[in-house]
């Protein structure tokens, strides 16, 4: 049973307590429903104890936030903690293990790090951590911030973290008040420390996470797809870590198939010789492993034409249907080929001189929306960018591949990057060993994948796509969705069977 570890990181947290009763109450509760009336009635806490402090002290909001501060009591939610307790909830409704920290208890605003020894502990004791703060700037909390600085000094929770689940929750008081850059920044450096990420699932169309707009204690309740979206990455980093807990007894025999596609390179093709340079060396690390390379910066990618249907039809995963069917388009000759991995590198070489490069990236990227359409056929694929980049080329296509990728409802691990100076390969022996915890990750994982037999729903939800949705339940009426939807579940088995006969 995997055990994830929730951690509020906002400064208005008021579950502070070593002996909160706050997991307790999350597993006592078996509906949404009555996870909503939960909320309403702890969040509103919060909003009594302010408005009784400061009766009397109307003249004086520094009166009202010490009489406030006095009374402090371990009940009520922040909108944060609201936010976390719905990814636990779902979490918990999954099979998994919950426990909660608040971040303030740990990290006060002036001295030392308090209880450092129980932080440390529960964080070993977890398989994955789901992090839950409001938005400052754009970006996480200070309390969130002081904590990862706390992992990145001890040496035992590092080597913990490696291969661990992480998703994030994040509140602003607006739709666009920096939600998703403050997922963004917080999943690059949780993935740089050596952890697995995942966003929210298809049930709200696989982003960055949970995304909340609640401005005012007590403001989350009124949001109720930003609810949604943390219940769906409390669902979402379940499974992963269920997966993650699957693999630390598998030992897979069989071969792993791990795609690369070459999406960007130089006009005299650097990139193309250092890929395959890395795949030889790879194949003496790992002979048992299959790497399919694709050239795709030779190939034709014709561009996205934005169609409103998307797929154009319902189907099983080997099956092409996207509206374009060029014979010389990269997807129309490789589909069936590029939807069955075990795990993706995306990769890319980034030229000093703009001028030098050669890129189907965003193409590329365009196209995957049927994949993505079609029922999420990268879902729980490992994957990662692979960028070899000349020392002063200033491009930022990792992060941009990631955040691309991670609405794939894939796992994202730790970005390959290597690093050019005047031709010379300075970090190969570093990207070397990545690699090879790349390889060992994907082979690990791609095992768990096929041994688990009660895959989630992945069907997509047109979110905000009027005709879409309205094919979707056209498709729904006529039987045509569950018969696809029957038929790729059939399909997936097959494969999965012939590949464990095969190990």
């Amino acid at each position: 049973m995997a055990r994830i570890l929730g951690l509020s990181g906002s400064l208005r947290n008021a579950r502070t307590s070593s002996n909160s009763t706050l997991c307790s109450d999350i597993r006592g509760i078996n509906t949404q429903k009555e996870l909503l009336k939960y909320l309403k009635s702890q969040t509103t806490i919060l909003v009594d104890a302010f408005l009784e402090a400061g009766k009397g002290n109307e003249d004086s909001y520094l009166k009202t936030y010490e009489s406030l501060r006095a009374k402090a009591r371990d009940q009520g939610l922040s909108n944060s903690e609201a936010g976390l307790v719905c990814g636990l909830w779902a979490a918990s409704q999954e099979g998994c293990e919950i426990e909660h920290l608040s971040l303030a208890r740990h990290f006060p605003p002036a001295g030392q790090i308090m209880h450092a020894d129980e932080l440390k502990r529960k964080i070993v004791d977890s398989d994955g951590l789901l992090i839950s703060g409001p938005v400052y700037f754009g970006d996480r909390s200070s309390l969130v911030q002081s904590f990862i600085d706390f992992c990145y000094q001890d040496d035992e929770i590092l080597s913990h973290l490696q291969g661990k689940v992480y998703a994030g929750i994040s509140v602003g008081a607006k739709r666009n008040g920096g939600q998703e850059t403050s997922l963004i920044y917080q999943m690059l450096d949780m993935v740089n420390m050596g952890m697995l990420s995942v966003g929210n699932d298809s049930k709200t169309t696989s982003q960055y996470g949970g995304t909340v707009v609640a401005g005012d204690i007590g403001k989350l309740i009124d949001d109720d797809y930003g609810i949604r979206t943390c219940i769906s990455t409390g669902r979402r980093i379940a499974h992963v870590s269920q997966l993650e807990v699957l693999t630390k007894e598998k030992t897979f025999t069989g071969k792993v198939k791990i795609h690369m596609l070459l999406l960007q390179d130089s006009k005299d093709r650097k990139g193309l010789k250092h890929f395959n340079l890395w795949i030889s060396d790879m194949k003496k690390v790992h002979p048992e492993i299959e790497i399919v390379f694709w050239d795709v910066v030779s190939e034709k990618v014709i561009r996205c034409i934005a169609c409103d249907i998307c797929p154009t039809d319902v189907g099983v995963p080997k099956d092409y249907r996207c509206i374009i069917t060029r014979k010389d388009d990269f997807m129309v000759k490789y589909h069936k080929e590029i939807v069955d991995a075990d795990a993706l590198l995306i990769c890319a070489y980034n030229t000093e001189n703009r001028k030098e490069l050669l890129s189907y990236y965003q193409q590329f990227m365009e196209r995957t929306r049927y994949i993505r359409r079609d029922n999420y056929l990268y879902s729980d694929l490992l994957v990662s960018p692979f960028v070899i980049s000349e020392l002063s080329a200033r491009q930022n296509i990792h992060i941009r591949i990631m955040t691309s990728l991670i609405r794939h409802q894939t796992i994202l691990s730790h970005p390959l990057i290597g690093m050019i100076q005047d031709g010379i390969y300075i970090n190969e022996n570093e990207v070397r060993d990545n690699s090879i915890e790349f390889i060992e990750r994907a082979a690990k994982i791609s095992q768990s994948r096929i041994d688990k037999s009660n895959l989630p729903d992945s069907t997509y939800q047109p979110v905000g796509y009027i005709i879409s949705k309205q094919k979707m339940e056209n498709d729904k009426k006529s039987g045509r969705l569950d018969k696809a939807i029957n038929s790729a579940k059939i399909y997936r088995k097959k494969k999965q069977s012939k590949r464990m006969n095969d190990a």
